[in-house]
């Protein structure tokens, strides 16, 4: 027996389920202690480094140095902390797989006696099949995994933590300033010189005052804030509301020499002859490398607010409004805009005094950073007779308690409503190489303050409202600037207690669209309009389909993923190289252009077949663009695809080029409502979307809307090609939708949308209750 073991060997011990479940369980204790004992290490050396502080710099450097070492430590035990939850849920699911997989050979046994035959499309069907469960199969790979390897330390890098660790209690002061009633005297002359040299924290440097300048402050009633960070103590002159020959506009009287950087484009301009404002350029908050304390962006945008906070607050403004109702919006472009003017319309139209005031919508970054110093000069003082305005209502676009704080006869507004279009939180950034973005929190923090300022905060989905307060908590709590100080204590409690309870879902309310402008009819009703819409959607028959894309022309739209789907469609062939490329961003102001050899039209027919469907690509474009819109606009224009391109001037022109379409489709990475679809449908579009973002909340649940709907790529594609082949069916759906979202027919029969979405299902009565409008 011994030899026959010898020969054959013996057989190996098999590994049972548990077996693994336990060594796994083993590992993640083991892997969990060595956790516990790094971060006990970097809090160890942390504290060693604030003690040696600049008095001991090589012991500080090493301490830190032994950190690095710690947190590169900490990083390669958390990678593993991860392969093994990867591997403990891979385990799971390999046990219900094999038992899913007993059943299938079951099933799978009756299901060759039925389909025993299969025809071409049925081989088409199995292979989009295919290339989707291959998409998921990816997108499972990508998450799990993470990188490895530890990167060398910079030395550079660990003495500029060696220093702000060390001016932290200095930026807690600069921050700690409180207002007064009566500003000092202005100092003339020259500031006595420190009395010691060798500490760098009590050496100061001022900017002289001229004494012409001096005595026109004090005549005028302007005044100064002082503002000390490390080793610079400077004066921050605040000009009054009037001109002055001696102290023209368009300059600073003093300036703290470390903040000549970046406000060395700052000028004075006056609003309404009389309130001057400060501007900046786009570069002003563009800091050399040397000072990286100013990078610290929170700190420096509490900065800027303290040096011009008085300015704002003392200016004089000059116009009134009898207006019961203050509309205000620091962006005032696309539908944000459109919301504002909806308002506006819907609250005159009932006979309410509304006041609008608006900041134009370019250098979005500006609006939300300075919007509500700009806002305080424009908003007029209220003289309605109930004791001024009794509604503010807003976007979150830039700071509202700055506004109130700046402007307090605004603070006792009784019903301050803070809108949210968007969240900074979820909203997703560019990663397209040299134009990818970073995250910049301070506009969510922006958008945090408002809403602590607010008496009710209204959210366009429940889908933006969710992922707020699902990632806020964590966003939070994080350490700055390094842990375990976190930003603010008790989130949690902060989200529940104090922002949940005066939150509400309130739809974007679209304007209802004029129906009858785009048949072109003298309908005296609005039903009439429908059912003439109707009937020219049945009776374009087997035309070509037409599809719409009417978003806006940029990176989070993912214009990528529909021109894949329509070149197939189309059976245009290009390699991949030429969607990654797409990718990229066309800047034309900076000479920008698309190269020819950028594109090969050779792999086009030489003759083109009648294009079975037509694409209308709408849509708002800024001077930077994705390159992908004009690389496909070239080769679709070659096979004859195209009906409408580029941006529509009017309003009316605009719905006239909806409603002549079929299908609308998104394939966005972020929408936080969705008004173009909304806006599309209103006409009788049938919608197609992604599984994802809000567009679930605003389909009915179930069929037919279920059709409406797609997870992967090769599901778009397989739903169009099925529209594109049988048009006249998808028209009858598409008519008979539009008359029973306008109660034009009996209820029963199929609609896209939920009730809610549409301005006149009850959406519009919601707003004017919300203003307290019968």
């Amino acid at each position: 027996m011994s030899s026959l073991k010898r020969l054959f060997g013996v057989p190996k011990k098999q590994v049972t389920h548990d077996t693994a479940t336990e060594a796994l369980q083993a590992a993640e204790e083991q892997l969990n202690k060595k956790q516990i004992f790094l971060e006990k290490k970097i809090n160890e050396e942390i504290t060693k480094a604030k003690q040696f502080g600049l008095k001991n710099k090589r012991a500080a450097l090493e301490c830190l140095r032994k950190k690095a070492l710690y947190e590169k430590q900490l990083e390669l035990n958390d990678g593993a902390l991860m392969k093994l939850q990867a591997q403990r849920n891979a385990l799971d699911s390999a046990l219900m797989n094999k038992n899913i997989l007993d059943t299938m050979k079951t099933v799978n046994s009756a299901m060759q006696n039925i389909h025993k035959d299969m025809d071409v499309d049925k081989v088409h069907d199995l292979m989009d099949n295919v290339n989707e469960q291959q998409e998921i199969a990816n997108e499972i790979a990508a998450a799990i995994s993470m990188p490895t390897g530890p990167d060398l330390v910079d030395e550079d890098d660990l003495l500029r933590e060696l220093e702000e660790l060390t001016e932290e209690d200095v930026a807690e002061k600069l921050l700690d300033v409180h207002g007064v009633d009566e500003l000092p005297a202005i100092p003339v002359g020259e500031p006595t010189g420190p009395k010691s040299k060798s500490n760098a924290l009590n050496r100061v440097h001022f900017s002289l005052l001229s004494n012409n300048h001096a005595r026109y402050l004090k005549k005028n009633g302007g005044g100064f804030g002082i503002g000390q960070f490390r080793n610079v103590v400077g004066l921050n002159i605040l000009v009054p509301s009037t001109g002055c020959n001696d102290c023209p506009l368009g300059k600073l009287f003093i300036l703290p020499h470390v903040y000549t950087s970046f406000c060395a484009k700052a000028v004075i301009v006056p609003l309404c002859n009389t309130n001057p404002i400060f501007r900046f350029s786009q570069h002003s908050f563009q800091f050399p490398d040397s000072l990286y304390f100013l990078k610290q962006k929170t700190i420096v945008f509490c900065m800027f607010i303290l040096c011009f906070f008085l300015l704002a607050r003392c200016a004089r403004v000059q116009e009134v409004s009898d207006a019961a109702i203050l509309l205000v919006e620091g962006f005032n472009g696309g539908s944000h805009k459109q919301l504002i003017s909806t308002i506006e319309r819907s609250l005159t139209e009932k006979g309410e005094s509304v006041c609008v005031v608006s900041l134009p919508p370019t250098k979005w970054h500006w609006r939300a950073r300075t919007g509500a110093l700009a806002l305080a000069a424009l908003i007029p003082k209220s003289i309605c007779p109930n004791g001024g305005f009794r509604v503010l209502f807003t976007s979150a676009v830039f700071s509202l308690p700055e506004l109130l704080a700046l402007r307090p006869d605004l603070a006792t507004i009784p019903q301050k409503y803070l809108y949210f279009h968007e969240n900074q939180l979820t909203y997703p950034l560019r990663e397209d190489g040299e134009s990818a973005t970073k995250p910049d929190y301070q506009f969510a923090y922006i958008q945090v303050l408002s809403a602590l300022a607010a008496d009710l905060i209204l959210f366009n989905s429940a889908f933006n409202m969710h992922s707020f307060y699902e990632r806020l908590p964590a966003f939070l709590a994080a350490g700055l600037p390094t842990p375990p100080s976190p930003r603010v204590p008790e989130p949690q409690g902060l989200v529940e207690k104090l922002l949940k309870p005066k939150s509400r879902v309130l739809h974007f309310l679209v304007e209802p669209p004029p129906l009858p402008l785009p048949i072109h009819d003298n309908a005296e009703d609005f039903e009439a309009a429908v059912r003439s819409q109707a009937e020219r959607i049945r009776a374009r028959g087997q035309a070509p389909l037409r599809i719409l894309w009417n978003h806006r022309w940029d990176y989070d739209k993912n214009p990528v993923d529909f021109f894949k789907v329509i070149f197939d469609l189309a059976k245009i062939h290009v390699d991949e190289a030429f969607f990654d490329l797409g990718r990229s961003t066309l800047r034309p102001s900076t000479g920008d252009t698309i190269a020819p050899s950028e594109m090969d039209l050779s792999s086009l027919p030489s003759e083109q077949a009648q294009a079975r469907f037509q694409l209308s690509v709408l849509g708002a474009a800024s001077h930077d663009i994705p390159r992908i819109f004009p690389m496909a606009e070239t080769y679709l224009r070659r096979t004859g695809h195209i009906a409408v391109w580029g941006f529509v001037d009017s309003r009316e022109a605009y719905w006239c080029t909806l409603a002549d379409c079929d299908v609308v489709v998104s394939t966005a990475n972020h929408e936080f409502f969705g008004v173009s679809v909304v806006e599309a449908v209103a006409v009788g579009c049938v919608p197609l979307l992604p599984h994802r973002l809000a567009y679930p909340e605003l389909l009915v649940q179930g069929p037919p809307s279920s059709d409406c709907v797609y997870r992967t790529l090769p599901q778009m594609r397989k739903k169009l090609k099925c529209w594109i082949g049988a048009p006249n069916r998808l028209r009858e759906r598409a008519a008979k939708a539009l008359l029973t979202a306008y109660d034009c027919m009996v209820a029963g029969t199929e609609t896209w949308l939920k009730k809610g979405v549409l301005s006149h299902d009850g959406l519009r009565q919601e707003y004017l209750k919300l203003f307290g409008v019968g």
